[in-house]
């Protein structure tokens, strides 16, 4: 839609057509002093004209239309594709069916509420986290576009304690002789580097997987994590940057990492002796495949650690037990959670703090025995 100026005597206006109820009308604005004045005008005027027509269309839309309509357009330039991905599914088993055909305009934090403590009931806070951070997203861009003046997840406060006490805990943390049998068990095993980098510098699974022989500096002994490996059911594996900056981080590794890193890296080289122009040459990997091509973090890494762990070790570990196992033992060495925050690559340090509410809930009860003791 285009508009025009016009000068009308001694004064400016602007005019553009429109149309309503299928039938076009003229609009026009005068009593501007200059031509800049009333070309200024017209385009606030139309791009007004445009939002309140977009807004129109919007006030009809349900919170699953416009979840569609948004990962279409907004979410596919903003998003990651695991995170596309993420918000796919979340919409489709849980929003769609429960609230997704309310409209945008209805939806308030009592009708979030209830749909959010179900949920609690049956998943794990990480998981429901997950649904309420694309709900606070979807939201905040309804606001942008002017459908909305408020966001009602900003008023949900769902109760800590209310997740089930049947459902299997959402982390667990290996005890000292649990670490020390995995370690025994995995060593000489194509995981023991993986378990190891985990344990000892709390990587996460696609950090390890995502790691290249230039973020291994073997002279300062520092390991940079400044990558990722993902899988995408339309792209395939991707080795992208971390969701936030805060993830990008230089670690100081121990001995036993230097030592592994080095044993891997000589097997390295008789593989790439062995496969000669075969050799992956996209990137160079440090955890890979003996042809140095990379391992997919879902359709094999996962799979095949669960695979060993259940058939070699006497008790149950999933990968991400092992960076949770690293975060407790530095916190109940008394470690500064700021220094923990930092080293798992939190973006924000009441992140670690939640997560971790238990030992520190330990470590305090265990200060006040202290302190009493010193009383008496």
């Amino acid at each position: 839609m285009k508009g025009s100026v016009r000068k009308r005597g001694e004064k400016w206006s602007y005019y553009f057509t429109y149309k309503q109820d299928g039938k076009y009308k003229k609009k026009e604005k005068g009593g501007f002093a200059t031509k800049r004045e009333a070309e200024a005008a017209l385009r606030e005027a139309l791009h007004l004209y445009d939002k309140n027509n977009i807004v129109k269309q919007f006030n009809s839309y349900t919170l699953y239309d416009y979840i569609i309509y948004w990962l279409d357009n907004e979410g596919a330039k903003r998003l990651k594709s695991k995170s596309v991905e993420l918000y796919s599914s979340v919409t489709e088993q849980h929003i769609k069916k429960e609230i997704g055909y309310l409209k945008l305009t209805d939806i308030n934090h009592v009708i979030l509420y209830k749909f959010l403590t179900k949920k609690q009931e049956l998943y794990s806070s990480s998981y429901v986290g997950s649904i309420k951070n694309i709900l606070n997203n979807i939201f905040n861009a309804a606001i942008r576009d002017g459908i909305i003046h408020f966001n009602p997840m900003s008023t949900v406060k769902l109760n800590s304690k209310a997740y089930s006490s049947k459902r299997v805990q959402d982390k667990k943390a290996l005890t000292k002789d649990e670490i020390d049998t995995l370690l025994d068990i995995s060593k000489g095993t194509r995981y023991y580097l993986p378990i190891l980098i985990s344990l000892q510098m709390g990587l996460r699974r696609s950090e390890v997987l995502g790691l290249t022989w230039d973020n291994i500096d073997f002279k300062k002994k520092t390991l940079t994590v400044d990558k990722i490996l993902t899988d995408s059911k339309t792209k395939g594996l991707l080795l992208t940057s971390p969701k936030t900056e805060s993830s990008v981080r230089t670690l100081k590794m121990t001995k036993e990492i230097i030592d592994t890193l080095k044993l891997y890296k000589d097997h390295q080289k008789e593989m790439q002796k062995i496969y000669g122009d075969y050799y992956y040459s996209q990137a160079d990997f440090v955890y890979c495949r003996d042809d140095g091509s990379p391992i997919s973090p879902n359709n094999s890494f996962t799979s095949s650690f669960r695979h060993f762990i259940n058939k070699h070790v006497p008790f149950a570990v999933r990968f991400h037990d092992l960076r949770h196992t690293h975060a407790t033992l530095l916190l109940e060495a008394g470690v500064n959670p700021k220094v923990i925050q930092e080293r798992l690559g939190h973006a924000n340090i009441n992140t670690t703090l939640n997560i971790y509410s238990h030992v520190t809930k330990e470590m305090e009860d265990d200060s006040v025995d202290k302190f009493e003791k010193l009383l008496s």
